[in-house]
């Protein structure tokens, strides 16, 4: 788990929303077809079914550039520039275009911004009244570390809806909404020892965490069946919007207090079952070699995370996985908004690779709780903000 910065694709609602005069006709989506040969287009209406415009060629097109407000500044365009991906606006008689590469680079930009600026933590304490918010940041090594957020009258806050991983469909909230035990992600200015952070924007809401067992995957209907460590089984629905990650091995194995040990070493806490080859069992064959120094990196240092290790920020630079990488067997931790069903989550995060942290910690599986619960005394994955 972008990005002030905002998901583009909100920007996009919300531009369109404040530049729309009253209209007979006034459709806000996405461009999922185009038929240049018969002059129509179809988009993927937000929170509604798909629509086809007619005569699309006879309509009036507008292209402004994401987090434009001022239709004034918007460059003309044409029917045969629209392109699958695209961000329109069609009202009575016009279309106001945002082109998909835009809407990427935006994107793209605002991801870094969360990532470079972003602080993610868990709710300890609001206090509306010195406008401050308290919460915990856990780290990979050591205690979870208190930093104040600071309020301004500018900072924005939003809260995500009940089974929804869509930051386009997190709701206006004030200060007032948070309370303790709620998830937030933060975007603001970090005092120099991280203490402190004076919050320009910051996403929360009631978060869940599940950890078990892959029974199945089906990849042809995003879904994955998964036996929780606690409790009764459980269908994890993913979508366009869901992000499956790996854990390092090293990650894993700090996280649950075998320290840097290779599996199976002397000495080792929490490592996972090994073949016989010394292989924790499940791992990909042709992994990364083992040998040499503790963790199996050569030269007997190991590696340590940056700044103590904000574990949110380090699984937020690995690598997304495709659905089809996982299969039955593997232990993964799911992060989601909490829903209506118990039996059923929308997955925000899917984190794989953690057999050593589950094994460490065989009764952390949170089931819900306003926070989400937490593995290992409080952790929680990160919530998405892009």
């Amino acid at each position: 788990m972008t990005r002030l910065i905002l998901n583009t694709i909100l920007v996009s609602g919300l531009v369109f929303g404040q530049a729309a005069a009253p209209a007979a006709r006034r459709i806000l989506g996405e461009v999922t077809a185009v038929d240049a040969a018969g002059g129509k287009f179809t988009v993927k209406v937000d929170k509604a079914e798909p629509q086809t415009i007619e005569k699309a060629s006879d309509l009036l097109y507008k292209r402004v550039a994401p987090g434009v407000t001022d239709l004034k500044k918007a460059e003309p365009s044409k029917f045969d520039e629209l392109e699958v991906g695209d961000r329109v606006l069609v009202r009575d008689k016009d279309v106001v275009v945002m082109a998909k590469h835009e809407l990427a680079k935006k994107h793209e930009a605002d991801r870094e911004e969360w990532t470079k600026r972003g602080t993610s933590g868990l709710v300890t304490g609001v206090n509306p009244a010195s406008k401050e918010i308290n919460i915990e940041v856990k780290a990979a090594m050591g205690a979870a570390k208190p930093v104040i957020l600071t309020i301004g009258e500018k900072t924005q806050f939003r809260r995500y809806a009940p089974d929804s991983v869509k930051f386009s469909e997190a709701k206006e909230a004030t200060l007032t909404d948070l309370a303790k035990g709620d998830q937030l992600r933060v975007l603001g200015t970090k005092s120099e020892d991280g203490a402190k952070v004076d919050a320009e924007m910051i996403v929360f809401g009631t978060f869940r965490t599940l950890a078990g067992t892959i029974t199945k995957v089906d990849v042809a209907n995003g879904t994955i069946d998964v036996k929780p460590i606690e409790g009764k089984p459980v269908t994890i629905k993913t979508t366009k919007d869901s992000t499956v990650k790996k854990m390092p091995e090293m990650m894993a194995r700090m996280m649950s207090g075998g320290g840097m040990r290779p599996a199976g070493a002397p000495g080792g806490t929490g490592g996972p079952p090994t073949t016989a080859g010394g292989t924790p069992t499940g791992a990909p064959a042709g992994g990364r070699p083992t040998g040499g120094g503790p963790g199996g990196f050569p030269g007997g240092g190991g590696m340590r995370p940056p700044g103590g290790g904000d574990i949110n920020a380090m699984l937020e630079r690995m690598p997304a996985l495709p659905l089809t990488d996982l299969k039955a067997g593997d232990q993964i931790i799911v992060s989601s908004t909490k829903g209506a069903a118990a039996d059923q989550m929308t997955a925000i995060t899917i984190l794989t690779g953690v057999e050593a942290l589950l094994a460490a910690r065989p009764a952390a599986a949170p089931q819900g709780g306003r926070g989400g619960g937490g593995m290992g005394g409080g952790w929680t994955m990160d919530i998405p903000v892009l």
